[in-house]
C-alpha cells in the first residue's frame, strides 16, 4: 500500500502540476500511481485520455458524477449522512466509504488533490491517508475565516459551504477553514503570499531546482503536441476568460459587451477559455479566432505570447507565473455586474473594481490596465 498513490484530476492545470510534482519529488518517482478523473464543472470529465497519454498511471479511473449536479434530494441525503457520521465521531469512516464508490481507497498510501474544494477531494483528505494539495486558483490566496459567512449571509451556496467545512468534509465555498488540511503538505507557487496556512508544510510549486527537467519536458511533449498547430505569430490579442455564468443567471448581455469590445479592438485573437467555461463567444466576422484547446494549460503557451495584448476577464492564478514586465496585461471589467451578482445571490460574487485591482496587484500585476465595458 505504501508505494501506491492516487491523483484526483479535474483539469489540464491539475495534470501539469502533477507532472512537475512527479518529476521533482523523489518519493513520487518511487511510487506507482493511479488517476481518478472527475468532472470539471459543466465540461464533465475530459482528462482521462491525457492521463493515459502521459503514461504516468497504472490505472486511470473516471466518473462523470458531480455532487453539485445531483438533485437537491440526493445532496440533502448525503449531507444528512455527513452530519450523522460526524455526530458519532465516524467522519473518517464516511470519507473512506464515499471514496470506495470510485476506487479501492484502502490500497493507497498517498493521495494528491488539486484542492480541498470538491466533495471528493475534501473527503479524500479526510480519509486520513497522507495527502498533498496542489494549487487551485486565486482562492488559495484569500483569507479563510468562519466570519466570511457574514458576507454571504443570505446566499444558500455560502451556507452550504460553511456547514460542510465546519463538519470537516470539504471546503466547497473555499472561504472557510477545514481542519483536515493541518495534516497535508500544500504546494504553492508563492507560499509567502498565502493567508491561510493551516498545513503540515507548505512547499514551493514549480521550483525546478530539483526537477528532472529531461523527464518533465519529455512528458509535456507527449501531452501537448497539438500546440504546434497554433499560429501564434498571427495573433495580436490573447484572451483568458472566466465563466460569466458564475456571476449572473443572465450572462448574454455581458457576453455581447465582451464580444463587441474585442471586435472593435482586435483582428486576430487567441482565445484561452477557463476550464469551466463553455460560453460561445461571438465576434465580428472580420476577427480571426484561434481557440486554444482546453486540455492545454495556460502556462504552456506563455513563451509564445510575449509582447501581445493579453486580456483577463477575472483574476487568475496564472498571473503568478507571469512577469508583468514581459507581458502587456489588461483586464476588462463589466460595469454593473457586481450589483447584479449580489442581488441574484449567485455561486460566486463578482468583485468591485477596487477589490479586483487589489488581487491583481497582490499577484504582482501592478502594471495591469483596466477597461470598464
Amino acid at each position: 500500500m505504501e508505494n501506491k498513490g492516487l491523483l484526483i484530476v479535474y483539469n489540464a492545470h491539475n495534470l501539469l502540476e502533477f507532472v512537475w510534482y512527479y518529476c521533482t519529488e523523489p518519493e513520487a518517482r518511487n511510487m506507482s500511481w493511479d488517476a481518478l478523473c472527475l468532472p470539471s464543472g459543466v465540461n464533465g470529465e475530459y482528462m482521462s485520455p491525457y492521463c493515459e497519454k502521459s503514461e504516468l498511471f497504472e490505472n486511470v479511473y473516471k466518473d462523470d458524477k458531480a455532487y453539485s449536479d445531483e438533485s437537491l434530494g440526493k445532496q440533502l441525503a448525503l449531507f444528512a449522512k455527513m452530519l450523522g457520521y460526524f455526530i458519532v465521531g465516524q467522519r473518517k469512516k464516511l470519507c473512506r466509504k464515499q471514496l470506495k464508490k470510485y476506487v479501492d481507497i484502502d490500497k493507497y498510501g498517498k493521495i494528491v488533490v488539486l484542492s480541498d474544494f470538491g466533495i471528493v477531494s475534501g473527503m479524500a483528505i479526510g480519509t486520513g491517508i497522507e495527502s498533498a494539495i496542489l494549487e487551485d486558483g486565486t482562492a488559495d490566496y484569500r483569507v479563510r475565516s468562519n466570519k466570511n459567512i457574514l458576507r454571504g449571509f443570505y446566499n444558500p451556496f455560502a451556507w452550504k459551504g460553511f456547514l460542510i467545512a465546519k463538519l470537516g468534509y470539504a471546503n466547497t465555498a473555499y472561504f472557510y477553514p477545514l481542519k483536515t488540511t493541518a495534516k497535508c503538505v500544500k504546494y504553492s507557487s508563492h507560499p509567502e503570499m498565502m493567508a491561510y496556512r493551516n498545513y503540515k508544510e507548505i512547499r514551493r510549486l514549480f521550483d525546478f531546482s530539483a526537477t528532472d527537467i529531461e523527464l518533465y519536458n519529455s512528458i509535456l511533449k507527449k501531452l501537448y503536441s497539438s500546440i504546434d498547430r497554433c499560429d501564434f505569430d498571427a495573433a495580436d490579442t490573447v484572451i483568458f476568460t472566466n465563466n460569466i455564468e458564475d456571476f449572473t443567471y443572465g450572462p448574454d448581455e455581458y457576453i455581447k459587451r465582451f464580444g463587441d469590445y474585442i471586435s472593435r479592438n482586435s483582428n486576430n485573437v487567441l482565445l484561452k477559455k477557463h476550464p469551466r467555461d463553455t460560453t460561445k463567444y461571438v465576434f465580428d466576422d472580420s476577427v480571426t479566432v484561434q481557440e486554444i484547446d482546453q486540455t492545454i494549460p495556460a502556462e504552456v503557451i506563455f513563451p509564445y505570447i510575449l509582447g501581445k495584448k493579453i486580456y483577463f476577464l477575472w483574476p487568475s492564478s496564472i498571473v503568478l507565473y507571469m512577469d508583468s514586465k514581459d507581458y502587456r496585461l489588461s483586464c476588462l471589467y463589466f460595469d454593473g455586474l457586481s450589483d447584479i451578482s449580489k442581488k441574484e445571490t449567485t455561486h460566486c460574487d463578482y468583485l468591485s473594481l477596487d477589490e479586483l485591482r487589489s488581487i491583481f496587484e497582490k499577484f504582482g500585476a501592478s502594471d495591469m490596465e483596466y477597461t470598464i465595458i
